[in-house]
């Protein structure tokens, strides 16, 4: 609610709030919601369903929904955002700027990599697998950005009218 009434009316001054802005504390407060329902589970279901969203949504940008109103708006909120415009009706807009399900994700693996701050678990053993894990991603963001299909909503292309 924050992010809706303060956030939105400091950034706009408009108390009429017919210009609403759903930011990062929007996503954070539906991405804790999810994990306080999540956190009945398992820790390894929370893992997986936290290795899923972050890795796999953007799967979404490959398969061709129906394009109907609805489908997008829940497609904006929930997995691309980008900056979508959401009308509510002709005196009411939102501005949606994150999506909800890939930041639900990285919350769920911070939830999950918590376990390795328990007190019973090796710092030794710590800071090797934070070495392994940040060493796998820095790797894996170079393989995804050369593959040039995946991950990225703009992929780069080769510009040859440019001449420095």
């Amino acid at each position: 609610m924050a992010e809706v009434t303060l956030v939105t009316f400091v950034l706009t001054f408009n108390p009429s709030w017919n210009f609403i802005l759903l930011q990062v504390i929007w996503v954070i407060g539906c991405s804790m919601i999810i994990l306080s329902l999540l956190m009945r589970l398992s820790m390894k279901a929370v893992l997986i369903a936290g290795i899923l969203l972050f890795f796999g949504h953007n799967l979404l940008d490959y398969v061709t929904l129906p394009k109907t109103v609805l489908v997008t708006i829940l497609m904006n909120m929930f997995f691309t955002a980008r900056g979508a415009v959401i009308p509510l009706n002709s005196c009411h807009l939102i501005l949606d700027l994150y999506a909800v399900l890939p930041w639900t994700g990285v919350m769920l693996l911070g939830y999950c990599l918590g376990y390795w701050y328990r007190p019973d678990f090796s710092s030794a053993k710590r800071k090797k697998l934070l070495l392994v894990s940040g060493l796998s991603a820095i790797a894996l963001f170079f393989v995804l950005r050369l593959i040039n299909k995946y991950g990225d909503p703009f992929p780069w292309m080769v510009n040859r009218d440019c001449h420095f």
